[in-house]
C-alpha cells in the first residue's frame, strides 16, 4: 500500500491511512460480491436452460 510508506515517513495522517485501508477493503468486498453475483447468475442461467449439475 503506497500510503503506508508515507505514514512511516510521517507524511500521511492516521486518518488518511485508515481511509485508504477502508477504500481497499471496500474494493475487495465489491470484487468478492461481483464474483458471487456472477456465479449465482451462471447457476440461474443453467437452471433456466434446463441444465443440471452432473
Amino acid at each position: 500500500m503506497q500510503k503506508m510508506g508515507g505514514y512511516a515517513a510521517g507524511g500521511v495522517t492516521t486518518l488518511a491511512l485508515l481511509d485508504a485501508q477502508r477504500q481497499a477493503d471496500q474494493a475487495t468486498l465489491e470484487q468478492v460480491q461481483s464474483r458471487a453475483d456472477r456465479l449465482l447468475n451462471c447457476a440461474a442461467l443453467m437452471q433456466a436452460l434446463g441444465g443440471g449439475w452432473q
